[in-house]
């Protein structure tokens, strides 16, 4: 199946017989025994393996459950739970899989959701699983196609496939299944189809948004909506993914004077002020190294100012945290003593909460009873040690290396519930900033109205704007891109580690990239017969003549091809190196470079392979040695194009900084 690789043989059963049944015996034997997700209860159709999943950063602060149920009635509603012998089947699988890989709770449902299909098609033969063949697998495949989105469904293919190898490999059934998918991947980067206009409108933030907060920061008094605000204005000027804000160190900014690269001294602007820079210190997610985020200037300034309003809207918070650090299983009360007898008043009035009976009676709090007196009393110390179950007392950040983040070190640390809009929060716990925290403040949720709706910013149907945190990122991507940052300065200033993952963010319109395009050839950036032949007019009968020349724009791995295939098919297609006079390059994109030298060695390769056949007399030889010298020519002009001084050039300059400024962010 396409972009699917070939995994290695995981074999579950020890000892491999002929009868399926027992394997599956043994399977569901060890599986019981297996230590995967820690304490369970296998008889249960929803296990809670929250302990189990990785908790790296303090913002994740959600419950992972699996559920083993059919498919219910639409997306928020449960089907009824697997039966026998399917369950256990089921569960063994799942179970089996995290013990080897170690995979997300995401991860597991969604393989549950394939099974499901499964399932409903051996609902006729007892579920047994042993008596699963191709068919059942098929059909599966399609009821998940007319069922699911494109996307859910491909996934879904994906790990029917993987369900359909681990049969195998252990030998539960009894025909060999020899299954793979028929689905294709069904992403697009066709910027004319209606899928990707859809996928633009839905990833990318209206201005209108932009406009309305802007407008709603102005308005704000409260402290809480202060604080989340902040937040989001740094997602907006960095393009930070939502975990890597609610995880920033408190010491997160960094400034440094522009160091001129000759003298080694700070430069001076027009004013006479040494110029500096303003970065983020962070740790990326999804495996990319610590780094400090470099800012434009003007984004850095603001961004310096909402971090410094966080610093001090938070300072409380993280001063209780450090003193809960230092005292541990401990709660700051001030005014009473560990023997000191309180009343339910006055665990109201230290609380300060609305009903101490229902606080006291929640946490099961003994509450006493003194001889002559009616009032109830409650044991300081028994108070304390309730509300010491209450306390977060995990790290912020740990990192792969051992190191922690505490709480008390980190950006976003606020009270417990202080960011709750329907209790008072408490002085005394505090804790990180979630996700939910974010996406309740610019998306809402039921019963809870979102920012725009609370200020009354109401889009053209009368319904109340909505984003998402990553909207602002794929909204930042998509300016960068416009901006002409190649693909390795991208994949770096947003903490990527794979330059690949660039292209799902970059959503430009075809007619954004052909525009693009003829800036870039009339600059000197992009280098070619097109761009050569513009360089001898003069700039209005240039302007003109490239409008006209160049109508589309497509990117390939060695530079751009500015054919239009809506006129005609192209006679070079896919060789490019062959002479083709509408291939430019862009100059200086490392990217490019490195896949025409990967080209060169190849067809180095080749060539050398032909001039050995022809040393053997072999009829045709000659012809692919005249060829590949011909395609060797055109890749070192190609790449002689970084190494020529071209009037009005304008050379990407990387924003990566010297290796001196990346550090850790604790």
């Amino acid at each position: 199946m396409e972009g699917i690789r070939q995994p290695r043989v995981i074999r579950f059963v020890a000892s491999i017989e002929k009868q399926a049944e027992r394997n599956l015996e043994q399977l569901i034997i060890k599986a019981k025994a297996s230590g995967a997700f820690g304490e369970i209860d296998w008889n249960q159709h929803c296990w809670d393996i929250s302990l189990s999943q990785p908790k790296d950063r303090g913002h994740k602060q959600l419950t992972y459950r699996l559920w083993f149920t059919q498919h219910g009635t639409n997306n928020n509603v449960l089907g009824e739970p697997f039966y026998e012998p399917f369950a256990s089947f089921a569960k063994a699988l799942v179970r089996l899989r995290h013990e080897v890989r170690g995979q997300s709770c995401a991860n597991h449902m969604t393989f549950i959701r394939a099974l499901r299909y499964i399932y409903n098609e051996i609902q006729d033969i007892g579920l047994n699983p042993v008596m699963l063949n191709r068919d059942h697998f098929t059909r599966a495949e399609m009821a998940a196609k007319r069922r699911e989105a494109l996307s859910t469904a491909y996934r879904i293919g994906i790990h029917l496939t993987e369900l359909a190898r681990l049969l195998d490999e252990n030998r539960l059934t009894k025909v060999r299944l020899d299954y793979k998918s028929s689905q294709k991947r069904p992403e697009s980067y066709d910027r004319l189809s209606d899928t990707a206009k859809r996928r633009r409108e839905k990833l990318m933030p209206k201005e209108e948004i932009f406009q309305a907060l802007a407008a709603i920061s102005t308005k704000l008094t409260n402290v809480p909506d202060k604080i989340r605000m902040n937040i989001i204005k740094i997602l907006v000027f960095t393009g930070f993914r939502i975990g890597e804000v609610l995880t920033l160190p408190a010491n997160t900014l960094v400034e440094e004077f522009v160091l001129n690269q000759f003298t080694a001294q700070p430069e001076i602007d027009s004013s006479g002020n040494k110029k500096s820079k303003i970065g983020l210190r962070y740790w990326p997610e999804k495996g990319a190294e610590p780094r400090i985020k470099w800012l434009p200037t003007e984004a850095g300034k603001l961004v310096k100012s909402v971090v410094m309003e966080l610093i001090d809207l938070t300072k409380e918070s993280r001063e209780m945290a450090s003193w809960l650090e230092e005292n541990p299983d401990q709660i700051k009360l001030v005014g009473y003593q560990a023997r000191d007898m309180l009343t339910v008043e006055d665990i109201k009035n230290l609380l300060g909460i609305k009903d101490a009976n229902a606080f006291c009676r929640t946490r099961k709090i003994k509450m006493n009873k003194v001889k002559g007196d009616a009032k109830l009393y409650v044991a300081y110390g028994d108070l304390v040690k309730a509300i010491s179950f209450e306390r977060w007392d995990k790290p912020m950040l740990r990192l792969p290396n051992g190191k922690v983040q505490k709480l008390s070190e980190s950006l976003c640390v606020v009270f417990f519930e202080q960011l709750s809009d329907a209790r008072p929060f408490k002085l005394y716990l505090v804790r990180p900033i979630s996700e939910q925290n974010i996406s309740s403040f610019i998306c809402g949720r039921e019963g809870v109205k979102n920012v725009f709706e609370r200020y009354g910013y109401l889009d053209h149907i009368g319904q109340p704007y909505k984003v998402r945190s990553h909207g602002f990122r794929h909204f930042l991507n998509t300016l960068a891109n416009e901006g002409g940052l190649t693909d390795i300065e991208l994949a770096w200033w947003f903490g990527r580690k794979n330059i690949g993952d660039n292209k799902a963010y970059d959503h430009r319109t075809a007619t954004q990239m052909t525009e693009k395009a003829r800036q870039m050839l009339l600059s000197g950036e992009v280098i070619g017969p097109i761009a050569d032949a513009a360089k001898q007019m003069n700039p209005l009968d240039a302007k003109e003549f490239v409008a006209v020349q160049v109508n589309a724009v497509h990117h390939t791995p060695y530079g751009l091809c500015l054919h239009d295939f809506a006129q005609n098919p192209c006679d070079k297609h896919l060789n490019c190196l062959s002479g083709c006079k509408e291939f430019h390059r862009t100059k200086g994109n490392q990217e490019e470079r490195k896949n025409l030298k990967l080209l060169k060695n190849q067809t180095t390769a080749a060539l050398n392979q032909a001039k050995l056949e022809q040393s053997q007399e072999s009829w045709g030889a000659e012809n692919w040695i005249n060829h590949n010298q011909n395609i060797i020519q055109n890749i070192e002009k190609a790449l002689a194009i970084d190494d020529e001084e071209t009037e009005g050039s304008k050379e990407h300059v990387s924003i990566n900084p010297d290796g001196k400024s990346i550090g850790e962010p604790i």
